[in-house]
């Protein structure tokens, strides 16, 4: 069955949200940050990778929950990369944030009180936010 481009751009936009020129999914389960990885690349997007003072405070304003974003140190401690492989250049952490507590702490996730971002254990099962950029 063909899908015509306006039949296939309203499904893409269902259950999205705009901003710039970025498309974001908000998960209403929760997940481990590879199984989150696995359902925004599913979706044609990937976790969230925020680039701007502006995106940031537009994310943190859409979330409800704590949400795993596109950000990790599991290659390397210490050295942050996002899910396409540059260098976290600005960070917007919370006080004492990256501390790898317990040394198990390698993926980050946007705090839903504090809206800024913290480091959890990977396997944590938390909501996720998706971009695809448009």
């Amino acid at each position: 069955m063909a899908v015509s481009f306006k039949q296939f751009s309203f499904s893409i936009l269902v259950g999205w949200s705009s901003f710039q020129s970025s498309l974001y999914f908000f998960s209403r389960g929760r997940a481990s940050w590879y199984t989150a990885r696995v359902d925004c690349r599913q979706r044609g997007a990937d976790l969230v990778i925020i680039s701007s003072l502006q995106e940031q405070v537009y994310l943190s304003r859409q979330r409800y929950y704590t949400a795993w974003i596109g950000l990790t140190d599991r290659e390397t401690e210490g050295v942050w990369k996002w899910v396409d492989e540059t260098p976290l250049t600005v960070g917007y952490w919370m006080q004492s944030q990256p501390d790898n507590w317990r040394g198990r702490e390698d993926c980050a996730h946007l705090h839903r009180y504090r809206r800024r971002w913290n480091v959890e254990d990977c396997n944590e099962h938390l909501s996720w936010i998706c971009e695809m950029k448009v």
